[in-house]
């Protein structure tokens, strides 16, 4: 699942807890539950929905058979919600179908509700259909696909925007334009998104449609590396173990690399095994 769902299945379990302590009441997981399964049954539609997200992240860590069952309850009250036109329902569906979690794997069906979520403008549903049409590589639909992540970005959609910044980027979809890259992967980098901060780390340190800064590569470099992403800690090992943009720090430089390497990143774990050899 992209990482973005899963924060924001976090968040709502979060979220969940921290009303109910607001109002002064300590709830526990079962009692939680059964609140928002007595607001679901009576047809509530945004309950219907934040119960499929408090079971689909229940569902995280338990062993297969239980995590199965609460999956498949939660596609069951995520369909009810979708069934009243509720996005959230809808886009969670779509990617429950396209993963072939706790329902059959149906990528049409996928499609389909990020449609509908999307017509609602749903940004995250946006960006999803746009990638899951560019996924399939069908021409004649190329430019609804751009339409629907430019429709994304607008709305301040971090994934959208770092998306829409590499195909800026590539030149390949989009006629290329560096300098619009640079605006949008700068514009995910505030929202704290990694990818958009490690895409803005490398504008930077190239000094691809912007001032070369290696010092301000590092601070953004830094950031992304923070949150584990795999690129951003090779990339930070590297400028470390060179003394880019900030202080040489080859002990560091080696625990991040091999931690990217942990990570499954395919230079890190290149660059141990030459090292070996």
């Amino acid at each position: 699942m992209h990482p973005v769902r899963w924060l924001m299945l976090a968040l709502t379990a979060l979220a969940t807890f921290a009303l109910a302590a607001a109002a002064g009441v300590t709830k526990t997981p079962a009692e939680v539950r059964a609140m928002l399964e007595a607001a679901a049954k009576s047809g509530d539609a945004a309950a219907q929905f934040r119960l499929g997200q408090w079971l689909e992240n229940d569902a995280a860590g338990k062993t297969a058979d239980v995590s199965q069952k609460e999956l498949e309850e939660a596609s069951h009250w995520y369909l009810l919600a979708a069934n009243q036109d509720f996005a959230a329902a809808q886009n969670n569906l779509g990617a429950m179908y396209l993963d072939g979690r706790g329902v059959g794997r149906d990528e049409g069906l996928a499609q389909s509700y990020y449609r509908r979520a999307a017509q609602q403008g749903n940004a995250e549903s946006e960006t999803n259909l746009a990638l899951l049409i560019l996924r399939k590589h069908t021409p004649g639909e190329v430019h609804e696909a751009l339409d629907w992540l430019t429709r994304a970005a607008k709305q301040g959609f971090a994934p959208a925007e770092a998306q829409l910044a590499q195909i800026y980027l590539d030149g390949m979809l989009l006629p290329p334009d560096d300098a619009q890259a640079v605006e949008l992967f700068r514009e995910a980098a505030v929202q704290h998104y990694a990818w958009g901060e490690y895409g803005y780390a490398l504008m930077l340190q190239s000094g691809t449609g912007t001032t070369r800064d290696l010092v301000d590569a590092g601070v953004w470099m830094q950031r992304a590396a923070d949150q584990q992403l795999p690129p951003a800690l090779f990339d930070l090992a590297t400028m470390l173990d060179l003394g880019l943009g900030m202080p040489s720090d080859k002990k560091r430089a080696a625990i991040l690399l091999h931690r990217a390497a942990q990570l499954g990143e395919p230079r890190a774990i290149a660059r141990l095994r030459s090292e070996k050899s």
